[in-house]
């Protein structure tokens, strides 16, 4: 077993659309579910924050296709399009409608999958607007973060056209609840795999400190599980929190103040921990404890959350990105 199959969310990983002997089923909200479940019928581009199955669910529905799978992070200009893609599928021979490609067949029905799309250049996205029209037998699936990023010009807005936009974040409380439910049922289904006993009510924990990444609280399930020690592990957690809290309510706003807050206490491989802990945590903290700042700014911190918790996952720098974060949300909340 190699270093990433250690990793609980690659173990884990779901790789069925439905419940099947030795498969693991992902969890999709009923609406997603409803349109994806007979397959690539249209193209489709998955939006929203990062750790909810987007990829995951590129990955189930591209599986008995041809598949070009592109990372626009990397790979994001116009050359793409004119070589790779149009190398992928200028030997298309078979109607998409009719068959589907046999296991090994290089001229099977062919799909392009690109992943960390809010990243391509104008210049790529146009080419591959005239390449989707050119080419309709082709099934393309695109993965977003932030699709903002992706209407400023009516040439995107007409790119965007071609693609059904299916958004992944919950977009009201029965949908978050929904999504609460069948994630403890995954976890708990881990915990059992793995002989681990613990309650609903810790894992419920873990699941309200990243909710939506369920990437995330698959990782902290890790973390406890190796650790061992769950109490001191929830302690450690809160102790987090509060020196944070305190750190973001001071009523100074220094960039070089912040900068070394991050540097010294957030490395890079622990970036994520403080990202989480200024999420929905500190929004509740706020609710709780400073009523007067949720009533004047509530809204703008929870856009800027929103905006950096869907960047962090293609920041190239990502303790810059939280000095940013950090700076920003003082100005709203220190008032």
């Amino acid at each position: 077993m190699n270093l990433k199959e250690n990793l609980f969310w690659e173990k884990y990983r779901p790789n069925s659309l439905i419940p099947e002997k030795g498969k693991i089923p992902i969890i999709l909200l009923p609406r997603i579910r409803k349109i994806v479940e007979k397959e690539l019928q249209m193209n489709f581009m998955f939006v929203g924050s990062g750790g909810l199955g987007k990829s995951t669910l590129a990955g189930i529905l591209t599986e008995n296709y041809d598949t070009l799978r592109i990372n626009c992070s990397v790979d994001n200009g116009i050359e793409i399009v004119r070589e790779e893609i149009s190398e992928h599928c200028k030997n298309f021979s078979i109607s998409f409608r009719k068959n589907k490609k046999k296991k090994g067949d290089p001229y099977g029905v062919k799909a392009v999958w690109l992943e960390e799309f809010d990243n391509t250049t104008p210049d790529m996205r146009k080419a591959l607007r005239g390449f989707i029209e050119e080419h309709t037998e082709v099934r393309f699936i695109a993965i977003v973060n932030n699709v903002a990023k992706l209407q400023r010009t009516e040439e995107d807005k007409a790119l965007l056209s071609r693609f059904n936009l299916i958004q992944f974040d919950p977009e009201n409380q029965e949908e978050i609840n929904y999504l609460k439910k069948q994630q403890l049922n995954y976890l708990k289904s881990i915990c059992k795999s793995i002989k681990f006993e613990t309650t609903d009510e810790i894992l419920n924990i873990l699941i309200t400190r990243t909710f939506p990444n369920f990437r995330s609280t698959v990782q902290l399930l890790q973390e406890v599980y190796i650790s061992g020690d769950l109490e001191s592990y929830l302690k450690k957690k809160d102790t987090l929190n509060e020196n944070v809290y305190s750190f973001i309510m001071n009523g100074r706003n220094n960039l070089s103040e912040n900068f070394f807050y991050v540097s010294d206490n957030f490395p890079r491989e622990k970036t994520e921990d403080l990202l989480n802990t200024l999420s929905r945590p500190f929004f509740k903290y706020l609710l709780e404890n400073h009523e007067n700042i949720i009533l004047k700014n509530g809204f703008k911190i929870l856009d800027l959350t929103k905006n950096f918790n869907s960047e962090y996952t293609i920041t190239i720098d990502p303790e810059m990105h939280l000095v940013t974060f950090i700076t920003k949300l003082k100005e709203l909340v220190n008032i």
